[in-house]
């Protein structure tokens, strides 16, 4: 059941995109989907020393992702409700009722895939997350040519910075180059978050990220 229309193309979905060349074999993801191919990935740590790992991935956009596995789950039987918002759950001794936009339904099992803040949980009375479990990360695409893209970042790496004590103590931050966007993102355990912005402000202007997007457009 998804609450908006997927579209043919499926939704914006704010993620770097990177994943492992193993799983995109083992779903037979289509190459033509894929952004970028990697063979590398670059850690940037605080000592100021560069870690290069190999190792064959892609970076992918959530949106065609994610629809393929939604057509993947469609044609193996699933059924999908679209523009179909949940109103009311219940827990009851058989398992759940579900009063949505659009209809009602009964169901042994439930999964709410709809965030950390999830609506179903809240409705259900489930206890909240701790701080300590939770992160917060922040991601822009930046619009950039794909001639500019390899000349700053390579044509098949990816780049990730850790053990940052004022910036991010207790996560990473990317840069992960698509075909003609580069995905700039943050991420820190939001107990340890006094400033979100600021911090990711910091993160930009950290002087190989500030080359990497500089004059591209914020998309």
């Amino acid at each position: 059941m998804e609450k908006e229309d997927l579209s043919s193309g499926g939704r914006y979905k704010a993620c770097g995109g990177a994943m492992a060349w193993e799983l995109i074999e083992k779903i037979k993801f289509p190459v033509d989907k894929i952004d970028r191919v990697v063979e590398k990935l670059i850690l940037h740590h605080i000592d100021g020393e560069i870690y290069s790992k190999q190792g064959k991935g892609a970076v992918i956009w959530r949106d065609k992702f994610d629809k393929f596995l939604t057509d993947m789950a469609t044609t193996s039987g699933a059924k999908l409700k679209q523009n179909e918002e949940l109103i009311e759950i219940k827990k009851v001794k058989s398992g759940y009722l579900i009063n949505t936009s659009k209809s009602k339904y009964s169901a042994n099992y439930v999964i709410a895939a709809d965030g950390v803040n999830s609506p179903t949980l809240r409705k259900l009375k489930w206890e909240k997350f701790n701080k300590e479990d939770l992160i917060l990360t922040i991601t822009q695409e930046m619009g950039l040519n794909k001639k500019e893209i390899d000349e700053r970042l390579g044509n098949d790496e990816i780049h990730l910075f850790f053990g940052i004590k004022d910036l991010i103590p207790l996560g990473y931050a990317w840069l992960f180059p698509k075909n003609d966007k580069i995905t700039v993102g943050w991420g820190n355990q939001i107990g340890k978050i006094k400033n979100s912005r600021r911090e990711f402000t910091k993160f930009l202007n950290i002087p190989l990220v500030n080359k990497s997007i500089k004059k591209a457009k914020l998309i």
